[in-house]
This record gives structure tokens, C-alpha cells and sequence, in this order.
């Protein structure tokens, strides 16, 4: 799973990708598409900014849930 770090700025927000080192290889050699690390993303106002963030970051919450989930599921089988 790709692991993001949302970092505010003034009127937007960056969204860095961070590798966990376990990246595609072949034959010993990195991947021919570079992709990009980090994402800035400028917002008209910081109540645009706010809501994104806010949606990002509950994305991520329910990743993360959704992993733990699937890591051991029969810790959450009381919740149905």
C-alpha cells in the first residue's frame, strides 16, 4: 500500500508519496518510469484547502482501518 504524508501550506497542500522500499525491480534495475514523489496542489481559498484536506486525511483513516481489518479480521468480528 502506498504510504502519503499530506504536509499544509499557506493556500494549499503537498501530498508526498513515500516508498517503503519495496519498489518494482528488474533484474537488479530500478523501474524506467520515474514517478513523481510529491504533489502540490494550490487551492482559491483555505476553506477549499481545509475540506480537501479533511477528505484526504479521512481517506487515508479508512485505509489504514481497512488494512487492520484485513490483517486480522478476527479482531473486528464483534463490530458486525
Amino acid at each position: 500500500m502506498n504510504k502519503v504524508v499530506v504536509r499544509e501550506m499557506t493556500k494549499g497542500f503537498e501530498l508526498e508519496r513515500k516508498d517503503d522500499g519495496s519498489s518494482a525491480k528488474d533484474s537488479g534495475r530500478s523501474s524506467v518510469r520515474e514517478q513523481p514523489s510529491a504533489v502540490v496542489v494550490l487551492c482559491q481559498s483555505i476553506e477549499e484547502r481545509n475540506q480537501w484536506l479533511k477528505t484526504i486525511n479521512d481517506q487515508i483513516r479508512e485505509l489504514k482501518d481497512i488494512a487492520k481489518r484485513l490483517e486480522n479480521p478476527q479482531l473486528f468480528e464483534d463490530a458486525r
